[in-house]
């Protein structure tokens, strides 16, 4: 099947390293959106992405004297060893904790203000969820209901956050090459609900080495599942699928059409044999340089590939002297 494509090259001013970090990534991420060449919904969904990569309690320190506590239990059992985040109101992570051998937590040294409490550990068993004066909540990052707010004063003793934690749905199938039969690890797994809830959700996909990869945490219903290569690694040679045997440049667009077997997950239970066996896809490679003279450029470049639907499939940063004084300018994607 031939395909169309066009390149496009431009300079990028905000890129500061040769390997972008996460923080990198996103400014990336809001400089394609500000161009116009990935929606607003691309954005919100690679930060989710990106954003526990980069989630790491504040360097500030808790210089308060208020506590928050609670105890996390699952089908009335304390659950040990459970990560526990205290976030402000706008979901940032101020510090977290483990749960302890009585599935209890506690956050000492708050300054007086609002806080909320979420279960976020997205490589565990138990589905994301939040504290919420009705109870506990499924939700990562998501819009914070008011009664998710814990207020607090100087000195106050706030108890009683407890949360009840879900075990959620497992996922496991083959991610190989279909010649080798080797891993393919520069894939990120993206799971689509067409009823709309939890599309911006990360899950983290673990490899076993050997091409069986597993997620876990995921709350039931039907999802669509589809892969997405990880530009940044810049090592990826294998063309995306839609769950199953559907290649596609932009998965994320067909599983939107509807196009996909739908894959069925129950709380508690394991979907097998969601298998992905990949081709190697075609490359695009060449030279970004400076006209006069055709040497490195000092400042990075960014290389698109659009589809004939004006749609970004693929990018690339290109270094430039400045950051790496052996930058030729050469890229593959």
């Amino acid at each position: 099947m031939k395909s169309t494509f066009f390149l496009v090259l431009t300079l990028l001013a905000c890129v500061t390293a040769a390997k972008t970090n996460p923080e990198q990534r996103l400014l990336i991420l809001q400089e394609l959106t500000n161009e116009g060449l990935i929606s607003k919904q691309e954005l919100i969904r690679q930060s989710r992405l990106l954003g526990p990569q980069s989630a790491q309690p504040s360097t500030a320190s808790l210089r308060g004297s208020a506590t928050i506590s609670g105890t996390v239990t699952e089908s009335g059992s304390p659950v040990v060893g459970a990560q526990i985040g205290l976030f402000n109101s706008n979901w940032g992570l101020i510090n977290s904790t483990s749960t302890n051998a009585s599935g209890t937590y506690n956050f000492t040294g708050i300054p007086s203000g609002d806080y909320l409490i979420s279960a976020y550990n997205t490589a565990d068993d138990y589905i994301d969820a939040i504290w919420t004066s009705t109870g506990t909540l499924i939700c990562q990052y998501c819009e914070l209901p008011a009664n998710a707010v814990i207020t607090v004063s100087s000195s106050q003793m706030s108890s009683g956050h407890d949360l009840t934690l879900t075990i959620g749905a497992t996922i496991t199938g083959l991610l190989v090459d279909s010649n080798t039969g080797l891993e393919v690890d520069t894939m990120f797994i993206n799971l689509f609900r067409p009823d709309g809830q939890y599309n911006n959700w990360h899950y983290s996909t673990e490899l076993d080495g050997f091409g069986i990869y597993t997620i876990t945490g995921v709350p039931a219903g039907q999802y669509r599942v589809y892969l997405q290569a990880d530009h940044y690694l810049y090592t990826n040679n294998h063309i995306p699928e839609l769950y199953n045997n559907i290649q596609c440049n932009l998965c994320v667009q067909q599983a939107l059409d509807g196009m996909g077997d739908l894959v069925n997950l129950v709380n508690g239970g394991t979907r097998s044999n969601v298998d992905f066996t990949l081709e190697t896809g075609a490359s695009i490679s060449g030279n970004l340089v400076n006209n006069a003279g055709l040497m490195p450029l000092a400042s990075y470049g960014l290389v698109y590939i659009f589809n004939v639907s004006n749609e970004v499939i693929a990018y690339h940063v290109v270094s430039g002297t400045d950051q790496d004084p052996m930058a030729t300018g050469a890229f593959t994607i």
